[in-house]
């Protein structure tokens, strides 16, 4: 299987306080790929570094060409979508609205297929349609934020937190309609979750983060299997 997205040697920092140090990622074609880690081990960093939001030195290859140097909307324009923490709605606009703004490079009539596509995911954002994304509910919302993302046709997702603040029905909801996007869209995806069980259940390879560096990696089911991680993110 071909690999879609590599970091090598990857670094990045805040202000004069490295984050990352480092770290060599490889999300493989079709694939999802899991970065578990405490609060501050910079998987968050890791994301904003892929997505050009932070200066980095070393090497972030997509599909085999670099994209250091590249702004975020260039790397946008490659097929990467990024679906943040906190969801980042326009509390102001209809459902719809925030749909259509993810497409916005699309024609129109590539926009309305792309939006059938995503009512199909997401039945309850087609009944929700005309309604102000501030009234969603916080599954709602979340379901909307991943629908955007979907809306501009990506090759790879990258999912920051999907399930936080959500009931666990909600949850278990969220992750099933994003296996269907994987197996029905064949999107590779890069996913970062407090739910370790089951960020590491819809996975095919996994990474620990401590500190900004890699210290466990394998395919998701060793991972889980490896007593730190069950120690400490399984409850086990």
């Amino acid at each position: 299987m071909t690999t879609h997205l590599r970091t090598r040697g990857l670094t990045a920092r805040y202000g004069s306080a490295r984050v990352l140090h480092g770290l060599d990622i490889t999300v493989r074609r079709g694939c999802v790929t899991a970065i578990l880690g405490a609060n501050g081990a910079g998987k968050t960093t890791l994301l904003r570094a892929i997505s050009r939001a932070l200066p980095t030195e070393g090497d972030i290859e997509l599909d085999g060409r670099s994209v250091v140097g590249l702004k975020t909307e260039d790397v946008a324009r490659l097929g990467v979508a990024h679906v943040p923490d906190g969801r980042g709605t326009f509390t102001g606009l209809t459902a719809e609205d925030n749909l259509r703004l993810g497409a916005h490079r699309l024609r129109r009539a590539e926009m309305e297929e792309q939006l059938e596509m995503v009512y199909g995911f997401f039945p309850k954002l087609k009944q929700r349609r005309r309604q102000q994304a501030g009234t969603l509910s916080g599954g709602e919302q979340q379901m909307l934020a991943i629908g955007r993302a979907l809306m501009s046709c990506p090759r790879l997702m990258m999912f920051d937190e999907p399930s936080v603040g959500l009931a666990p029905i909600l949850v278990k909801e969220i992750f099933s309609i994003m296996r269907a996007i994987r197996k029905e869209r064949g999107v590779s995806m890069l996913l970062v979750d407090q739910n370790a069980a089951r960020a590491l259940d819809l996975a095919d390879d996994a990474y620990v983060l401590e500190t900004g560096r890699v210290v466990l990696a394998g395919p998701a089911a060793e991972v889980a299997s490896h007593p730190s991680v069950r120690a400490a993110y399984l409850g086990a």
